[in-house]
């Protein structure tokens, strides 16, 4: 079982330490480790049901270890993408401080080729994607953001673009970029902090989900013209609703398009959820549409990376901390349409729970407050669950952040135009 001291990141970024706390504080709150395990090992209550309509059906099945990130120089992997042009490959990036680089490694977590991206910064490498890199171009390209803002002090954030590598067969060591596109937007309501990119694999429509402790999350919708002369300026287009009980269950830090473009899925520190668009509508409805969730097991540390497979559409996921696994969750198992096909969750089916069985994070009401009771929760492991508790004890915000909360605009007056 982690400490307390590994779950809030304790560097000189401050950067996963909400509390503000000095590390005695800390240590002492980690003392709570015990009743809290059996307080997580608790009788389950039952789980949400999924309802005939809802556009996802199930989600995603629990996840397994396939591999680990173990090279030193990747120590904050903030990023991922599946390789459009090689079936058996993944990239990754660090988190902010590093060099503008990435890092090309297989599906086990074996790194294979470092790329450098020359003249570019990283202030704040978050997320990445891969799509098409123009209308009339059908080869790949891949976007980095770096739009991270922890501290909400950036006028103008960055994404860039470039074409994916073709490293062959056998991929060298080291690869320079001296080429890439650059895109730079600022909000409209002033600086905010971000973590989640999704691009459209067929239109390469751009959305950024903002990262907040807040019960409503706002996404921007941002115009795809690189190399613009002055910053584009966006606006929210929509609504995300996140009402888990602590702040840090509900921050939003990785995003990912299906690659046939049906769903989006993103992930907190402890779960994938995933929204699904409305048959025969546009992609836009996926927003408005209620989601299904899968507690994130095995557990993460500080987990803030996520992309679709491209082959069987399921989900990878990764860490900040080395050595960093790198977990496989299987694809959704749509409901089968006689009815008897019904695919079954860890400890028990997904809708009908038992007494026994761990549970979800929240009821069906507190899953999606506001919107239609019709979302599924997965099961927790104990471990997830122990997590899970540890976190909600952790306040809203940090200290040096308070002010600025306060006098933020609220998500839904933003929407107003307030």
């Amino acid at each position: 079982m982690p400490k307390l001291e590994q779950l809030v990141k304790l560097d000189k970024k401050n950067k996963f330490n909400p509390t503000g706390q000095p590390v005695s504080t800390l240590r002492l709150a980690s003392a709570l480790m015990v009743p809290l395990l059996a307080l997580a090992l608790w009788p389950a209550a039952a789980v949400g049901d999924s309802g005939e309509d809802h556009p996802c059906g199930r989600p995603f099945g629990p996840g397994e270890e396939v591999g680990t990130i173990s090279d030193p120089e990747i120590d904050e992997s903030s990023g991922l993408a599946d390789s459009w042009l090689h079936d058996n490959r993944l990239w990754t990036h660090n988190d902010s401080g590093d060099q503008p680089r990435l890092w090309a490694m297989d599906k086990q977590g074996q790194v294979t080729t470092e790329v450098a991206v020359v003249g570019a910064d990283n202030i704040d490498w978050e997320d990445m994607a891969i799509a098409p890199c123009a209308a009339d171009d059908t080869r790949p390209c891949i976007y980095v953001a770096d739009f991270g803002d922890n501290n909400s002090i950036r006028d103008q954030v960055v994404i860039y673009r470039f074409p994916e590598p073709d490293l062959g067969d056998e991929p060298p060591a080291t690869f320079e970029i001296h080429q890439f596109e650059t895109l730079t937007y600022q909000y409209d309501s002033g600086p905010r902090d971000a973590e989640s990119l999704l691009v459209h694999p067929e239109t390469r429509q751009l959305w950024v989900i903002e990262k907040t402790g807040h019960e409503e999350v706002l996404v921007f919708e941002i115009p795809e013209s690189f190399d613009n002369d002055e910053p584009h300026i966006v606006s929210p287009v929509a609504t995300l609703h996140e009402s888990r009980p602590a702040a840090l269950l509900r921050m939003i830090v990785a995003a990912d398009i299906a690659p046939d473009g049906s769903e989006f899925t993103y992930r907190t520190y402890a779960e994938a959820v995933t929204h699904c668009v409305t048959p025969g509508e546009d992609f836009a409805t996926a927003f408005d549409n209620p989601p299904v969730r899968r507690v994130i097991e095995p557990g993460t540390i500080q987990g803030e990376a996520l992309t679709y497979d491209r082959g069987d559409l399921s989900l990878w996921l990764t860490s900040e901390q080395l050595p960093a696994p790198l977990i496989r969750l299987p694809p959704r198992l749509g409901e089968d349409p006689e009815g008897d096909d019904e695919p079954e969750s860890e400890g028990g089916d997904v809708d009908e729970a038992e007494p026994d069985h761990d549970v979800g994070i929240g009821s069906p009401q507190e899953s999606n407050a506001g919107q239609s009771g019709c979302s599924t929760a997965s099961p927790a492991g104990p471990t997830s669950r122990a997590l899970l508790l540890l976190i909600a004890l952790l306040p809203l915000t940090r200290p040096d952040q308070q002010a600025a909360e306060a006098t933020r605009p609220s998500t839904a007056a933003n929407l107003r135009g307030e």
